[in-house]
């Protein structure tokens, strides 16, 4: 007969969180981390949009008075929580008992949420505060989240953690042939940043492009 000591038991409910930290729209995943699979899926305007529709409107704002990074930060962490509760009613799942947070943005972005100077990664001699700050428990940040957060650490202060994890996902540090990856970031202030790697004989050149409203043809009509 068959040993009942070797029956497989089911393994017991474990899931994580996913979150792509954009600077207008924040995306958050709930993921089962027995399977891999995706239970829900939400997502909302960031908060930071008050203090700015562009990311250097915000910088701004927080080199005006030293309790505003407090408050965009703060404004970070609160639709954080409006997604928590959005997934938490939408699967059933308490969202904010998970064990862990994975957010994957630009290098801004990050220290926007860590409450650091967000200058440095512009200002001479561009060197961001951190670029990988690994991982911090959500109450470090004010969150109302239990688990840890891990930030997909970034290459440099214009190559972040965003496009760390779409190089990831395609698996293109495997791949022998050239390839490029493209991640178009367009504001609500239709300014963009494309962000060019390129990848051939093992090696990776990484560059940043930026175009905007006076870089771009004008519009026919």
């Amino acid at each position: 007969g068959r040993d009942p000591c070797r029956t497989r038991r089911p393994a017991p409910s474990h899931y994580g969180l996913a979150v792509d930290y954009g600077s207008t729209t924040i995306l958050m995943q709930l993921i089962d981390l027995n399977t891999g699979s995706v239970i829900g899926e939400e997502k909302a305007v960031n908060g930071q949009v008050t203090f700015g529709t562009d990311i250097l409107t915000r910088i701004t704002y927080c080199l005006e008075n030293q309790e505003h990074p407090a408050k965009l930060q703060h404004s970070t962490v609160e639709t954080f929580h409006a997604l928590l509760a959005q997934l938490t009613e939408s699967t059933g799942i308490e969202a904010a008992k998970c064990s862990v947070m994975v957010v994957s943005g630009n290098t801004t972005m990050v220290h926007f949420l860590l409450g650091l100077n967000a200058w440095t990664v512009f200002a001479a001699p561009f060197a961001p505060v951190t670029v990988d700050p690994g991982f911090l428990w959500g109450r470090e940040l004010g969150m109302d989240f239990e688990g840890l957060l891990y930030f997909v650490p970034a290459a440099s202060n214009y190559v972040g953690g965003d496009i760390v994890s779409g190089l990831l996902e395609l698996g293109i540090h495997k791949k022998e042939e050239t390839n490029l990856f493209f991640d178009n970031i367009r504001s609500l202030s239709m300014s963009y940043k494309d962000e060019k790697i390129q990848k051939k004989n093992k090696s990776c050149d990484l560059s940043s492009l930026v175009a905007g409203g006076g870089l771009e043809p004008p519009a026919s009509g």
